[in-house]
C-alpha cells in the first residue's frame, strides 16, 4: 500500500488508511504481533504489526485501561515483544483532527 509506505503509522494519513482497510479485510483472519512500547508525556501506546491475505501494516493502539495488560506496562513491553497477540480487540475513534486506535482486551499471548 503506497500510504503505509509514505507515511508513518502515527500519522493521520496512515491511520486514516487502516481505517478503511480494516473496513474491507476479514477481521477474524487478521494476526498482531507487539512491535513496539512507546511512552511520551501523558500517551502511553503499544505498537503491532497487523496482518492476514490482503493486509499487512503496523497498528498503534492507544492503552487507557491496562487490565491484562498491567505486566507489561511494567515492563514496558519486554519479554513481550514480537509475541502474537490473539483475538485482540480495539475500538476506533474517528476524529478528523487525530483519529485513533484505543485497546480494549486480548484472548492469550503466545511467545
Amino acid at each position: 500500500n503506497p500510504i503505509f509506505d509514505e507515511y508513518r503509522p502515527v500519522s493521520k494519513e496512515y491511520k486514516l488508511e487502516l481505517m478503511k482497510q480494516l473496513s474491507i479485510v476479514d477481521k477474524s483472519k487478521l494476526r498482531y504481533w507487539l512491535k513496539n512500547y512507546t511512552e511520551n508525556e501523558n500517551e502511553v501506546q503499544l505498537h503491532f504489526y497487523i496482518q492476514s491475505k490482503e493486509l499487512c501494516a503496523v497498528l498503534v493502539l492507544d492503552v487507557e485501561q491496562w487490565g491484562k495488560l498491567k505486566q507489561l506496562k511494567t515492563k514496558k513491553g519486554k519479554g513481550r515483544f514480537n509475541a502474537e497477540f490473539k483475538n485482540l480487540q480495539f475500538e476506533i475513534e474517528q476524529d478528523s483532527l487525530n483519529p485513533k486506535f484505543v485497546y480494549k482486551d486480548f484472548s492469550r499471548i503466545i511467545d
